[in-house]
């Protein structure tokens, strides 16, 4: 740094006098010295050759032909970003209609399915019933009891009961004048289970076994909320009614 500095003009009075002694004492530091000294020697014969005249202006227009080739690679980058956004939003918007429009034929094709079958297990339960109150022959009685039986469509606010054979037969154990009252938890597929009694019977095991006669088998069409089939509670009350005639 002190030969660079002495060449340069910028090493003061005391560091060129360390630096002559240490030259006097490495052969090494001598010879880098005369090879800059050789070489400073060489670049001041140099001549300086002034650039052509059509340089600086081939230099301009080598700039501005690479500025309009990023800028136009820039452009078709963009273009193929947005036409690859409004493949994937189209195909995106047509995947989400066709879903819809699938769950809605769908739906319009189940329900009536499940109506068939809500009505053909409502007119079998009719039967059972018409059979017990004497009308065996009877089909509008059947047709009748059955209508009342038919759990309205979907959409309904609460759920409404469908006595089984099961619960038909349960009265059978009730005392004369019994009732029990109780709530129902009612599942989405129309099982229950009794949560709580608010009337009991004179026979305590009617209880568990009511219980388990709504959780075997569906006896309830659920409640539904915009088009859903929803866990709600009912309250059951049960009686024995005697027919006469």
């Amino acid at each position: 740094m002190l030969i660079s500095a002495q060449f340069d003009g910028h090493a003061s009075a005391d560091e060129q006098a360390r630096l002559q002694q240490h030259l006097g004492e490495c052969s090494a530091c001598r010879r880098y010295a005369a090879e800059l000294r050789c070489l400073r020697n060489d670049l001041r014969r140099l001549e300086l050759t002034p650039p052509p005249s059509e340089m600086s202006s081939d230099i301009v227009a080598a700039l501005q032909y690479e500025a309009r080739l990023q800028a136009k690679l820039a452009r078709q980058r963009a273009d193929r970003l947005d036409m690859w956004r409004m493949r994937i939003f189209s195909q995106s918007v047509g995947t989400v209609v066709s879903v819809t429009l699938f769950f809605f034929l769908m739906l319009e094709i189940v329900r009536p399915i499940q109506r068939a079958f809500a009505i053909q297990r409502a007119f079998e339960i009719a039967k059972v019933a018409a059979g017990e109150a004497g009308y065996l022959d009877n089909y509008d009685e059947a047709r009748k009891l059955a209508d009342l039986l038919l759990p309205p469509l979907p959409n309904n606010p609460r759920p409404v009961f469908i006595p089984q054979s099961v619960l038909l037969g349960l009265s059978n154990s009730f005392s004369e004048g019994d009732v029990l009252v109780v709530t129902v938890d009612v599942w989405q597929d129309g099982r229950g289970l009794v949560k709580k009694v608010i009337d009991p019977p004179q026979d305590p095991s009617l209880i568990p076994r009511l219980s388990n006669a709504l959780y075997v088998k569906a006896s309830f069409h659920p409640a539904a909320r915009r088009g859903r089939f929803i866990r709600s509670d009912a309250v059951l009350m049960l009686s024995k009614v005697n027919v006469t005639g």
